[in-house]
């Protein structure tokens, strides 16, 4: 287990979840969601799954720190989690904008 390189018929991929990815890469290139993928590890077939399923899917890590599949997301799409604002609700911001250094002397509002 671990491997993160897959490749057939002419195409690579080295991802978290290759077989999904090489999956996806077959769809991008004219290949059917109905073919059906056969994956191999050395002589011995693990399993088949069609390209649109495999496609449509990604692996990540439980809270478990198991690996699991989930519906896959184009990169494009993810969201980040919010971030807490730097300061405390109900504290007042500066009301002057924030000064630049430069050559160790401060920037005034006025010179920028």
């Amino acid at each position: 287990m671990g491997s993160r390189y897959c490749a057939a018929a002419g195409f690579a991929v080295n991802a978290y979840a290759p077989v999904c990815a090489l999956a996806r890469k077959f769809l991008q290139n004219g290949f059917t969601p109905e073919h059906m993928l056969e994956v191999y590890r050395g002589n011995t077939l693990c399993f088949q799954v069609p390209l649109g399923t495999a496609a449509g899917l990604e692996v990540r890590d439980s809270h478990h720190g198991r690996p699991v599949f989930v519906p896959w997301r184009p990169r494009g799409t993810r969201t980040t989690p919010p971030v807490a604002p730097k300061t405390p609700a109900g504290t007042a911001q500066p009301s002057t904008p924030m000064l630049a250094l430069s050559a160790n002397k401060p920037v005034t509002s006025a010179e920028v």
